[in-house]
């Protein structure tokens, strides 16, 4: 299995499980809008922006056979995916939330 799964695999548990307590904090703050696919949507870009230091981090550990700059590049492509996933789940979180209050 490639290093670059790996290191997925190990940052999505991280933030699936670091996500929910970041996910609360924001509910605390504001209510969080969208009915039940809002909060769904808004977990997992939380989630998925906090899976993100994790990714660059194992995927540059498990990359060490790799050099310098190729090993840059994975861990900077692992851990920006992440933080573009995390903009995509909680544009469509703002979407339904929106809807919502136009209602």
């Amino acid at each position: 299995m490639p290093s670059w799964i790996i290191a997925l695999l190990f940052s999505g548990i991280c933030g699936l499980v670091l996500g929910r307590w970041i996910a609360r904090g924001s509910a605390e703050r504001k209510p969080i809008g969208g009915g039940s696919t809002g909060r769904l949507f808004h977990y997992l870009g939380c989630a998925a922006l906090t899976a993100a230091p994790f990714a660059g981090f194992s995927g540059g550990l498990l990359a060490s056979g790799l050099h310098f700059f190729p090993r840059l590049l994975l861990t900077s492509a692992l851990g920006f995916g992440c933080i573009g996933l995390a903009a995509l789940f909680l544009i469509v979180y703002a979407a339904l939330e929106a809807g919502e209050t136009n209602r």
